[in-house]
């Protein structure tokens, strides 16, 4: 009996373990570009921000977005956030920092107005994807149903 809970133990530590390396891995992965050396070639700095819920969709966007960052010289950000004060947060980070242009995946219809303003203050062009915005002033909108604005 204590042999067997000392094995079960064992494994999971063994599991701890190599979820704690895969954090490590893909913490390491995030941080490799280094934003310094794309802003010295004056590559276009574009803050992706997308819900963080793992989901297919968010990993497609992902990928797609590494691609047409490096088929169109940009340098993309992309930010994974868990609620929409996180993601209007990355907004005014965008706005501060002066960032090329934004894509907005909202995780709500409301309350990015005051967020957007500020984009648009500092001439930061904002397109939103899958989801349209109520009362927020925004560059272009692109949906699974309908074609971009622009």
């Amino acid at each position: 009996m204590i042999q067997r809970a000392q094995r079960v133990v064992f494994g999971l530590l063994i599991l701890c373990m190599g979820y704690a390396a895969f954090m490590l891995w893909s913490t390491f992965a995030m941080f490799r570009m280094d934003p310094g050396k794309a802003l010295e070639r004056d590559m276009p700095r574009l803050l992706a921000v997308i819900p963080n819920g793992g989901s297919a969709d968010g990993r497609s966007i992902e990928r797609e977005l590494n691609k047409a960052g490096e088929q169109f010289g940009a340098f993309v950000e992309i930010y994974e956030t868990a609620t929409a004060e996180e993601q209007r947060q990355v907004l005014q980070i965008a706005a501060d920092g002066g960032a090329d242009g934004v894509l907005l995946y909202p995780m709500e219809k409301d309350g990015y107005a005051a967020a957007l303003a500020a984009c648009g203050e500092e001439n930061i062009p904002v397109v939103v994807i899958s989801q349209r915005l109520n009362d927020a002033g925004f560059d272009t909108y692109i949906g699974s149903a309908v074609n971009s604005e622009r």
